[in-house]
């Protein structure tokens, strides 16, 4: 809903294809009205019709002079791509800007090239996610556009930075009415308002609000499950969370190696119930990570469709027959606090890595094997195999010396050394 109403047609196609690609979308696929929609948009698109926003887009654009540059600003890379292919067939001379991570992402020399080209004038309008808010020198520009909207004070703030620094600018705010659009256009300027009041307290002094706003260089770092809400997508951001959203084959969200959680909606936990989705969630997630832990949010009051005896015996089946702990929470910002300080505890006082394990079930000998020395920090599953190849049983490479295991392509001489030292120390359950 979130794609059609905010977004454009052709990234609601692209999010279904891929769901139904990756074998991830049995619900969608066995829903008559969300077929029917699938097709609908296809033959929108095949006629030439798409979201009115981009027909805006382009009057806006074309108000441009000759030396202005622009820079467009939207959540998601397939909207990147149906923008750009809009512009493309109008002539608009432009480039793109993505993250490094997943499907299509840009490397830092990309990134940097990109944003030179944009300086000397190659094109004069950049199409960028979230990674042209911050961190990269773009260019000044006349105009900034808000494709989208995000309930974030910081980002409203960074993106309406690019402009205005050095001479008057621009800038224009897309909202599609009665959608999330609206409500996360005025939940930003909420945000915005009540920190630039913190601000003026803390400063003594007026100014602009990027002067208040420090940026945690140990910020805890999470993986999200594409599937997640884009608002606890912000609430995460707004909490400090540094974080990447891909599609993980167990849970909603990665805390550390060690440690994964599921989100649910007192809602989408009676469905779970009902149809046996809950208990084949938590099994694959204490197959995949050390430990797993399920964050329950909302009010209990807010389920209709099984009794109290159904409910609460499934949080006991939760706690007793799988050992998964359960953390409940009142909505989004809860949620987001709690795993700000969960993924902080984990990372920074407990050393431990950020990194998502595969959800492949391991059934032979060799992916058992594979799956015990990925769990080791700093190694993932190519090198695991390599060192398997190498020194050829788990029992070796425990017992393996720094000199033998730095003959493994990929193993230095930290990594070495971190292993011999794993291997080697006593273990302590006090820590």
């Amino acid at each position: 809903m979130n794609l059609i109403e905010t977004q454009n047609i052709m990234s609601l196609v692209k999010f279904l294809e891929k769901q139904l690609a990756e074998g991830r979308g049995r619900d969608l696929a066995a829903d008559a009205n969300v077929l029917e929609a699938y097709e609908a948009s296809k033959g929108a698109i095949a006629l030439g019709i798409e979201h009115p926003k981009i027909g805006k887009l382009k009057e806006s654009l074309r108000q441009m002079g000759p030396r202005d540059k622009a820079i467009i600003f939207t959540s998601y890379r397939d909207s990147v791509d149906a923008i750009c292919q809009a512009l493309e067939a109008s002539s608009f001379n432009f480039g793109r800007l993505l993250g490094k991570g997943g499907r299509g992402g840009q490397t830092q020399s990309q990134q940097i090239k990109t944003l030179e080209e944009l300086n000397s004038g190659v094109f004069n309008i950049l199409v960028a996610t979230q990674v042209g808010e911050e961190g990269l020198d773009v260019a000044e520009c006349n105009l900034v556009i808000f494709y989208d909207n995000v309930p974030s004070a910081v980002r409203f703030v960074q993106r309406r930075g690019r402009t205005g620094r050095v001479a008057p600018g621009k800038v224009v705010v897309f909202i599609t009415e009665g959608t999330r659009d609206e409500a996360y256009y005025w939940s930003g300027r909420r945000k915005l308002k009540e920190a630039s009041k913190v601000a003026k307290k803390v400063g003594g002094q007026e100014g602009p609000l990027d002067k208040f706003v420090s940026a945690d260089k140990e910020a805890p770092f999470v993986y999200v499950d594409s599937r997640e809400t884009s608002s606890l997508i912000e609430e995460l951001k707004d909490v400090g969370c540094k974080v990447e959203v891909r599609t993980l084959d167990v849970g909603d969200i990665v805390a550390s190696s060690d440690l994964v959680l599921e989100r649910k909606t007192v809602q989408d936990f009676e469905k779970s119930v009902i149809d046996g989705r809950l208990f084949k969630q938590l099994g694959a997630m204490k197959d995949t990570y050390p430990r797993a832990a399920l964050l329950l949010q909302g009010n209990r009051k807010d389920v209709a469709g099984i009794g109290s005896s159904a409910f609460f015996g499934a949080l006991a089946s939760v706690l007793s027959d799988f050992q998964v702990p359960i953390f409940t929470t009142a909505d989004e910002e809860e949620t987001a606090s709690l795993v700000y300080h969960i993924a902080r505890r984990e990372q920074r006082e407990n050393n431990r890595e950020i990194r998502v394990r595969g959800g492949k079930r391991v059934s032979t000998m060799s992916d058992m094997q594979k799956f015990v020395v990925a769990g080791l920090p700093g190694i993932n599953t190519v090198l695991a195999n390599r060192m398997l190849k190498k020194l050829e049983s788990l029992e070796r490479i425990f017992s393996a010396g720094e000199a033998d295991l730095k003959t493994v392509d990929g193993v230095g001489e930290k990594l070495a050394a971190k292993i011999r030292e794993l291997s080697s120390h006593s273990y302590d359950d006090s820590g």
